[in-house]
């Protein structure tokens, strides 16, 4: 066991809520608008690896953050509760218990440090000194709000960004989600799609390379002990490997990953078309990792070619290499509207921007952590999926909706013929909901125009934003 455990943890089951009051908006370098946004990722995080314990938030909270309320509190201070930070410390997680049992965990950021939301190696502030990571530091906060400790003050010597100190490590590692899973069990898989099928690097055959040497490495650390490593010298050089998809469907795509400080950035292809952003490998140590590349929909089973490209590298990376350890395809019957392909959308009026007309939310409650949304001035404005289909057949078709105050109504249309009824997306608070879009037939596998059109709006709504969490095509 490298993790280590405070001694006291919530009632199992519990739905934790966290009072976020970390003033101000700002656009942060992630390109989240404000601290709370950055925190409710990281709780977010945290959430997609638990099984009966599940953070919940209070966005904007007004509370006044006060010790021994049995509240949680999250927010920006000078002082802890009166107390001074000592000049190292970036922030503290106080927590209330009795016995074993947590009763209260307030998290208190040092307000006299420098602040941002980034991944990567850690930045050096404009004024000297680091950049801190707002980012990073709040999942190791909540992960003391869970019931860890530190493991490298328990004599562990471990890859974990719950190790006591700030570093390049920007994401929940595998002794991380262990300790989390220990204190409350791992999620319980889904059970309407088939089991995941996950692909080790280093037994897959290799189908083209450019430019680089490639061999297998053996690590203890590494799924099955192996994985493999593109020994690039430079941008454009590549490794193609062949993965033999089972059946047609639609798939999450995970890409387990060795970091270092002579590693690389490299972006990823499915059969000629790009897939996900760019995946910078550099640690300044050895570390571990999942990256998430999206989802991707085969029309048919069969050997399909994932090439993994080097793009660049980090400006501080010794090296232009990259270490791979499995590619896992989890089916999956959701898309997220995030990933999907804008086929065509209004045009933005001349007196707005693009980021006020159409974009992407986020926010912790939504599938995936994200969203899109649309803010036409009017009804008959549309916008326009491409919707991978990938077998015809009979679907149930679902729309993830967040409704609010400013929502309007809207009618959806596959390949220009409606779709089930109107849907009103207001209500009078921010919530998280579905709409049953009814049965459609798809005559075969390919791609759909999906067009939700703004109708029109509820007579207490004060606008006609749509906000589309996701579409489900559930098998019938």
């Amino acid at each position: 066991m490298g993790f280590a455990l405070e001694g006291q943890t919530w009632p199992q089951g519990s739905n934790v809520t966290m009072q976020l009051s970390l003033v101000g908006n700002q656009t942060l370098i992630d390109g989240f608008t404000s601290f709370n946004q950055s925190a409710e990722d990281a709780l977010a995080l945290w959430n997609e690896q638990l099984g009966r314990l599940q953070f919940f938030v209070a966005r904007n909270s007004t509370i006044e953050p006060t010790d021994g309320d049995r509240l949680n509190s999250v927010f920006f201070s000078s002082t802890i509760f009166g107390g001074s930070f000592d000049s190292n410390t970036l922030a503290v997680t106080l927590r209330t218990f009795s016995g074993s049992t947590l009763l209260e965990a307030d998290v208190i950021f040092n307000s006299a440090k420098s602040f941002d939301s980034y991944r990567g190696p850690l930045r050096t502030a404009s004024g000297g000194g680091t950049l801190h990571d707002f980012h990073r530091i709040t999942i190791h906060e909540f992960g003391h709000v869970l019931g860890l400790d530190h493991p490298d003050h328990a004599n562990q010597n471990v890859v974990a960004i719950m190790n006591a100190y700030e570093s390049d490590i920007d994401s929940l590692q595998t002794d991380d989600i262990q300790g989390g899973q220990t204190l409350y069990g791992a999620p319980t898989p889904t059970p309407s799609v088939a089991p995941a099928s996950l692909f080790e690097a280093e037994l897959l055959s290799l189908q083209a390379l450019s430019g680089a040497t490639h061999k297998a490495i053996s690590d203890a650390n590494l799924s099955a002990g192996a994985g493999t490593q593109l020994s690039a010298t430079g941008t454009g050089q590549y490794a193609a490997y062949t993965v033999p998809v089972i059946a047609a469907g639609t798939y999450k795509v995970r890409v387990g990953v060795k970091t270092g400080a002579k590693r690389g950035i490299f972006k990823m292809s499915v059969g000629g078309v790009a897939q996900g952003k760019a995946q910078d490998e550099y640690t300044s140590s050895g570390g571990y990792g999942v990256r998430n590349l999206g989802t991707v929909t085969f029309f048919s089973g069969g050997n399909k070619t994932f090439k993994f490209w080097v793009s660049g590298k980090n400006a501080i990376s010794g090296g232009y290499s990259i270490a791979l350890d499995y590619i896992k395809l989890i089916p999956t019957d959701r898309l997220e509207t995030e990933s999907l392909k804008v086929q065509s959308i209004t045009p933005i009026p001349g007196d707005y921007t693009s980021n006020q007309w159409f974009g992407v939310f986020r926010a912790m409650p939504a599938s995936g952590g994200a969203g899109t949304y649309f803010k036409p001035n009017a009804p008959t404005k549309h916008v326009t999926y491409t919707v991978p289909v990938a077998k015809g057949g009979s679907y149930r078709v679902i729309a993830g909706i967040q409704t609010k105050p400013n929502r309007g109504i809207f009618q959806l249309a596959i390949n220009g013929v409606n779709q089930g009824q109107r849907q009103d997306e207001y209500y009078s608070s921010l919530t998280y909901g579905t709409r049953d879009l009814g049965l459609a037939s798809f005559s075969a596998a390919g791609d759909y125009a999906f067009e939700f059109a703004v109708t029109g709006k509820n007579a207490s709504s004060t606008g006609y934003t749509l906000a589309l969490d996701y579409i489900e095509l559930v098998p019938q």
